[in-house]
């Protein structure tokens, strides 16, 4: 046992290091070095610009992988070197089965968009990253039956991420 367990950042860097609202990531890392420490566990943080080999030359004993994509290569790491890990959300596509944590992405779509219609007539658009992850695979679920039900057209768009610059830096 090396009592080290790896934080997994597998976030896209311009969400991590954007300008956006990276605090929960932060939080959850927190979390979990707090709850790594009581039992007697240090934390190490991967970057996402890691490379996933770099499993090969560190010893841990699990992980944590914050928000995996579709054939997530930290997952798949981990998985070839029977690192046990966890996931902050699930890996879209993965037919193993495995530990993760996860938001009902669906119910809260569905509340959000019950919200817009109770507000008045809406043509609500739904905006994703080009990026598979499952709380966009579920929203993109929601927003469809939502729609379909109601039979209004579908308005989805997708776009690549980006890092959003600051007033400050123009």
């Amino acid at each position: 046992l090396t009592r080290l367990l790896a934080i997994v950042n597998a976030v896209p860097d311009e969400i991590a290091d954007g300008d956006g609202d990276a605090s929960m990531y932060m939080a959850v890392a927190s979390a979990a070095a707090r709850a790594a420490l009581r039992s007697g566990y240090a934390t190490i943080l991967i970057p996402p610009d890691a490379e996933p080999g770099i499993f090969s030359g560190i010893a841990i004993d699990g992980a944590v992988v914050m928000d995996p994509q579709t054939a997530d290569p930290f997952s798949a790491a981990l998985r070839r070197h029977n690192v046990p890990f966890v996931t902050i959300g699930r890996e879209p596509g993965a037919t193993e089965a495995e530990w993760c944590v996860d938001s009902d992405m669906i119910h809260a779509t569905t509340l959000l968009l019950d919200h817009f219609a109770a507000s008045g007539p809406c043509r609500p658009a739904l905006i994703l990253s080009l990026e598979q992850r499952s709380y966009s695979i579920d929203a993109l679920v929601a927003y469809s039956r939502w729609t379909e039900e109601r039979g209004l057209p579908q308005v989805i768009v997708t776009a690549l991420l980006t890092r959003f610059r600051s007033r400050q830096e123009d």
